[in-house]
């Protein structure tokens, strides 16, 4: 008798576009540097939305919470403050928690690990909106097709322009960055010119 062969979809092959390493690894961030991390993240991801994970949407939100009131965030106080709100096991529990900071290569990688989060949440929402588009037109749309339209059409705007504010970089922004690399080639090559010499030692040095 042969053996029936049938191909399961792995347990993770119907959930939503999310990355659990990212959502982890921004954690990890936010936990190993507070004062530089949290900050930004605030202001890039905004809410825990962008978080898949729902112990990582609470977790962000209570590390956000004690940032605001001047508490300090390390791997002491954050399971206490979560134990004292009932809150530790719903965040992943302490040794889950103590472990995200050992996932991350570098703090200084924030940045890119917040654009994946990102990423995966405009997917998310695009396939939400499409959905319920999908299912409107289904149902006949009440008889109204232009207001569903607009409606799927003022929602893809809205994801296209929060994945712009996600990932475009000011100008002082992309300077910065330049300015810090070229710092550190030029020490890094123990002070030597970098680049073709103008034929003028202080411009040479300036530039």
């Amino acid at each position: 008798m042969k053996n029936k062969q049938t191909n399961q979809p792995s347990p993770s092959a119907d959930l939503p576009p999310h990355s659990t390493e990212a959502e982890q690894a921004v954690l990890g961030c936010l936990l190993l540097a507070p004062a530089d991390c949290i900050p930004e993240a605030v202001e890039k991801l905004k809410t825990a939305d962008r978080f898949y994970d729902v112990r990582h949407q609470a977790l962000f939100d209570q590390l956000v919470a004690m940032w605001s009131e001047s508490r300090h965030v390390d791997l002491v106080t954050v399971p206490v403050w979560l134990k004292d709100r009932g809150l530790l096991e719903a965040c992943g529990g302490r040794a889950y928690i103590a472990s995200l900071p050992d996932l991350v290569a570098s703090p200084s990688m924030l940045g890119a690990y917040m654009g994946t989060l990102h990423g995966d949440w405009c997917l998310r929402r695009t396939i939400q909106i499409c959905s319920r588009g999908l299912a409107s037109a289904g149902a006949g749309a009440d008889g109204k097709p232009q207001v569903l339209l607009d409606s799927i059409d003022a929602g893809l705007l809205e994801i296209r322009s929060q994945q712009k504010e996600g990932t475009e970089r000011t100008l002082v922004e992309v300077l910065s960055a330049w300015h810090s690399k070229c710092i550190d080639r030029y020490s890094r090559g123990g002070g030597q010119l970098l680049g073709p010499s103008w034929g003028f030692n202080s411009a040479d040095k300036r530039i």
